[in-house]
């Protein structure tokens, strides 16, 4: 495998373009984004993403449910240990 050097980061091209940015390109980074995720991990469904809740809903977080497991008994609803 080859290392690549890379450019800069997005927000760093953010700040050099004076944080302003045009609808294509927006829409264009955000097809790549999603490419790249979906090379990475092809498992990933529309129920891996939410939104913040209050002062946060403008956010969006990513999660993973593979690795959990129950903390509350169905039935008793107590904390399994």
């Amino acid at each position: 495998m080859i290392m690549e050097f890379l450019g800069p980061a997005l927000s760093d091209l953010f700040q050099l373009k004076n944080k302003q940015t045009s609808l294509t390109t927006v829409l264009l980074l955000g097809i790549l984004m999603l490419q790249r995720i979906d090379f990475i991990r092809s498992d990933i469904k529309p129920e891996s993403f939410v939104v913040g809740l209050n002062e946060k809903s403008s956010t969006i977080y990513t999660i993973d449910y593979g690795l959990s497991k129950r903390y509350k008994d169905k039935n008793t609803e107590q904390q399994i240990p």
